[in-house]
């Protein structure tokens, strides 16, 4: 294990990589606190911005979100220069603007062109199967690239923290440059991804195997998902379980926000979504659920993502957003989302069981609405139903759930049954929040700069 030299004189100097844009990563925001308000000043180095970007988010905390230009693999430059010559010659011959449409067109019919070449010469180089596996690794190799150049530019750190699978790719480098201790951070269990292609697992699985030979400390973000890790890749150092988990938040009295955004009259019961609107999270099912909840209850949408107009067009198609039943709304500060959701009667987590990494999930949602004082509806999947059984925070779906079975559920749970496990939700964030998972991370961080 490599570990810190001792330097008193200065605060110790954390950088974290991760391949998102950081301010809706509630883990990478807690963590960062956490670390900041111990005396570490902490770097966070993001992609997805269209222009570099350099702002401070914390007292000692600074995020640096680098510009994503993806690559894939390509053809020597003669095909770049060919490309370049067909759109030349059709501004001349059509006398076309670089900004009319029909340009455009032929532009991207060139660049459709290229993709099929490409591919076809991926195919012969690398046989069957393996084109659209080496075109993601490609595309991940350039987006950590990006990341690993930018980190450069700022010096060693005394700890670098890498999230998720894409900073991996990088790790012998960073290693090479940097000999300090290295954390990985995995969220999730990432070859078995629901929703995503094989290509895509298997790139994930052979990243991380070739990496843990760099790592010296692993976190991960619950027991079961840490046994996955333990069986799969026994090189790993032993896991440290560092949750999901909430701070404990003192409530204000709710001023009726949610039911506001929401156009609800302040006695209507919400059924709440919150996050990302993504597939295989049971969101089609939800919005037909609307159709037969009672009309004490509506369905409120609190979030973004891919799916968000597929979704409005479900629900438009029975008018369900017109009838108050369903309402989309937009995300909110992680700092003041407790406050709307405890406009809330019920939180639901639909996840649908897709894999492990759905089956063993523990997403933020599992902490964020007890902490709001929010009762929980999930799938019974292992980490979501040992919450709901253990401590009693909500109710069970079916294993096999529909928009009628929800929305069965929904109407059978009596008032009397939603204060008690409200009083629960209390009692299980008083013994399960971040306080408890902060420390946890600060004893970590302390043992490696031993």
């Amino acid at each position: 294990m490599i570990r810190s030299k001792k330097n008193h004189n200065k605060a110790k100097k954390v950088y974290m990589v991760v391949h998102n844009s950081v301010l809706k990563d509630a883990r990478v925001l807690k963590e960062s606190r956490t670390l900041a308000n111990a005396g570490f000043f902490v770097t966070i180095f993001g992609i997805g911005s269209k222009e570099r970007l350099e702002y401070e988010l914390h007292k000692n905390i600074r995020v640096i979100l680098c510009i994503e230009k993806v690559k894939i693999f390509r053809l020597p430059n003669f095909l770049s220069t060919v490309s370049q010559a067909i759109q030349k010659l059709s501004l001349k011959l059509f006398n076309l603007d670089i900004s009319d449409h029909r340009f455009l067109n032929i532009e991207r019919n060139v660049a459709r062109i290229k993709r099929l070449i490409n591919n076809a010469f991926l195919f012969l180089i690398f046989g069957f199967g393996k084109v659209q596996e080496k075109n993601i690794y490609l595309s991940y190799k350039s987006t950590s690239d990006i990341l690993f150049l930018e980190v450069l530019k700022h010096g060693k750190p005394d700890i670098l923290h890498l999230h998720d699978t894409i900073s991996l790719v990088n790790i012998k480098n960073y290693r090479e440059k940097f000999n300090c201790p290295i954390i990985w951070d995995a969220h999730e269990i990432y070859e078995e991804l629901g929703a995503s292609k094989k290509a895509l697992l298997i790139n994930n699985q052979k990243i991380i195997k070739e990496a843990t030979k760099f790592i010296d400390a692993f976190i991960t973000i619950n027991v079961s998902i840490s046994k996955f890790y333990k069986t799969n890749y026994i090189s790993l150092p032993k896991a440290t379980i560092i949750k999901n988990a909430t701070n404990n938040i003192y409530l204000k009295k709710y001023d009726n926000r949610l039911h506001r955004k929401a156009e609800l009259p302040s006695e209507k019961k919400i059924l709440l979504f919150q996050g990302g609107f993504a597939k295989d999270r049971g969101l089609e099912e939800l919005i037909d659920a609307s159709r037969f909840l009672n009309d004490k209850w509506a369905v409120v949408m609190m979030g973004w993502g891919s799916l968000e107009e597929h979704l409005k067009i479900l629900a438009n198609k029975y008018n369900l957003i017109e009838q108050k039943k369903v309402s989309f709304i937009p995300p909110v500060e992680h700092k003041e989302i407790t406050f709307w959701t405890q406009g809330a009667t019920i939180g639901i987590i639909p996840y649908k069981n897709t894999g492990l990494n759905h089956l063993y999930c523990t997403p933020n949602k599992l902490w964020e609405y007890p902490v709001a004082n929010v009762p929980i509806l999930v799938s019974p999947l292992v980490e979501l139903t040992n919450a709901v059984k253990n401590h009693k925070i909500g109710f069970l779906l079916d294993a096999s759930f529909d928009g009628k079975s929800i929305a069965r559920v929904v109407n059978s749970i009596t008032n009397q049954e939603l204060n008690k496990a409200r009083e629960n939700c209390r009692k299980y964030i008083l013994n399960d929040n971040w306080d408890i998972y902060g420390k946890r991370l600060i004893k970590l961080y302390k043992k490696l700069l031993k």
